[in-house]
């Protein structure tokens, strides 16, 4: 009996000892799993949005319809800055499928990052991504967990793992996700 109780003794005394969390841990925990708690529970989203595109030589403005539902499928509508149609996309569970009119021609490919890639659209979300994230559904496109957390002005930096699509996120009590850093290969700062 008092092997038993010394063996026990030493094996608990080898158990990890786990810090205590700190007040700032554990309102970086909150903010966290706040921005991961949509409230939403509707089954489908629409979107529009007017891009401006600015470079020295031209500018452009295209008009996007981005609507679907959160389980596939999602369909984007380009058009001209004067409502002329020039592409419809349609992203599923099977890849995405590109209709140009103006060439009469349709594409596709099994992968929507890929394809979007080949299209000009080269970001870190597919398009289900993009309007989860644009009504707020971060739960979609962020780990439940985060590596680390760093205070910033009224809020906190989260560094993400490796393996992640996104690098890091910013976010603020009073604003929200306020900048994400992706781990895509051309590293992008959406603000």
């Amino acid at each position: 009996l008092c092997t038993v109780l010394v063996l026990l003794a030493l094996v608990s005394g080898c158990a990890a000892l786990r810090p205590k969390p700190t007040p700032t841990d554990l309102k970086a925990q909150e903010m966290w799993s706040n921005l991961l708690a949509s409230e939403d529970d509707s089954l489908a989203f629409k979107l529009r949005a007017s891009l401006n595109i600015r470079t020295p030589e031209k500018k452009h403005r295209i008009l996007l319809r981005l609507w679907g539902n959160y389980e596939y499928p999602v369909r984007l509508d380009l058009a001209a800055g004067m409502g002329t149609p020039f592409g419809f996309w349609r992203e599923d569970a099977e890849g995405l499928l590109a209709y140009y009119p103006s060439r009469s021609q349709a594409y596709w490919h099994w992968n929507p990052r890929s394809a979007a890639k080949a299209f000009g659209m080269d970001t870190p979300f597919t398009m289900l991504e993009l309007g989860q994230v644009l009504t707020g559904h971060w739960e979609a496109v962020l780990p439940q967990e985060y590596a680390s957390a760093e205070p910033i002005p009224g809020g906190y930096k989260y560094t993400l793992e490796d393996n992640s699509t996104l690098q890091s996120i910013s976010i603020t009590e009073e604003s929200g996700p306020v900048e994400i850093l992706s781990n895509h290969p051309r590293a992008c700062v959406l603000t």
